[in-house]
């Protein structure tokens, strides 16, 4: 596997912020009573991406408070965050959706609950000077390690052009910062990245070739999942809480929220007023696009047919879901 780092990776590594620690409780000392209690939840997600931007927005804003849950929101990297979940050290996870399948075929019952993104979030991107994808037969298209939402995304891109077995990926695994850089370092002719690096390399002059959303390919770039096991004893609990992510997800999809939707995605990503409005622009269409935060079973079935695992590409995904508490709390 080839690794790519250098002065591009590091300084977007520090533009992105990707060791973000902990971000507080501010939804977890007061709320509204179930039973005239507060329901305590420990919540994590596993990068801080724009994508899980119902999860911030519901803590800054009180809105799950407002529903009775007091929430305690922290990132938990990389493999952790699902052994997080299943040892119970958190009772919600955002996560890839790749990751909830590789642990269920692995034998832990794990659910997805809500989704977070149903179409890939991720553009590819081409040298300069290209201005077609066909343009990738033959060439090198750099993206993250295999199993990662951009090496899925890749994966699925190409083969919707038809170039999947004809372009060459090489899998950088470092994150979208080394993957930027195969690409402004030629070492790759394609890369795919997400906001807010698709504005640093349209800046700098390289062209968008495949648009993950305009697309329209189902995949689920990532999806809020809990425990069967938990949700069986505590289900009361996770319906309240998505009750406040359902109003949280309007909330941000709603136009004149876009300011305190913008500060939100600032905090927690780490990134530039500049950058949140990148990254707020590219995923409004999905917010906007999708009243019903469900998961939809294709989404699923497309992250599993490229995953690296052979169990996960035979496996039935439908029981991976359960969008049976959000559909009823939307009527």
């Amino acid at each position: 596997m080839t690794r790519i780092g250098g002065r591009w990776g590091a300084a977007l590594a520090a533009l992105l912020g990707v060791t973000l620690a902990a971000c507080g409780s501010a939804g977890g000392t007061t709320g509204a009573s179930q039973g005239g209690q507060v329901v305590a939840l420990k919540v994590a997600y596993a990068v801080p991406s724009a994508v899980f931007t119902p999860l911030f927005v519901g803590v800054d804003r009180g809105i799950y408070r407002q529903h009775g849950v007091g929430v305690s929101l922290s990132q938990v990297n990389g493999a952790a965050a699902v052994a997080a979940l299943t040892s119970g050290e958190v009772q919600l996870l955002g996560v890839g959706g790749s990751e909830v399948i590789d642990a269920d075929v692995g034998g832990a019952r794990v659910v997805l609950v809500a989704t977070g993104a149903n179409y890939p979030v991720f553009t590819l991107f081409g040298a300069k000077g290209f201005t077609s994808p066909a343009q990738l037969a033959g060439k090198t298209v750099a993206a993250d390690k295999p199993g990662t939402s951009i090496a899925t995304a890749t994966q699925l891109m190409l083969e919707h052009e038809g170039l999947l077995q004809s372009a060459h990926i090489v899998y950088t695994g470092d994150g979208v910062t080394s993957v930027a850089a195969a690409l402004e370092r030629g070492l790759a002719q394609g890369a795919t990245v997400s906001p807010p690096s698709t504005a640093v390399l349209q800046a700098a002059g390289y062209p968008a070739l495949i648009d993950g959303v305009k697309l329209g390919v189902p995949m689920l770039q990532a999806g809020i999942a809990t425990t069967r096991p938990y949700l069986t004893a505590h289900r009361q609990a996770v319906e309240s809480f998505l009750r406040g992510y359902l109003a949280s997800w309007r909330f941000v999809a709603d136009p004149k929220n876009e300011q305190a939707v913008l500060a939100s995605i600032e905090r927690y990503t780490k990134v530039t007023p500049a950058q949140a409005e990148v990254a707020y622009t590219a995923f409004r269409p999905i917010w906007s696009g999708t009243r019903v935060p469900t998961v939809l079973a294709a989404a699923v079935a497309n992250e599993a047919r490229y995953d690296q695992n052979p169990k996960a590409r035979d496996a039935d995904t439908s029981g991976f879901i359960d969008n049976s508490i959000v559909q009823r709390l939307a009527g």
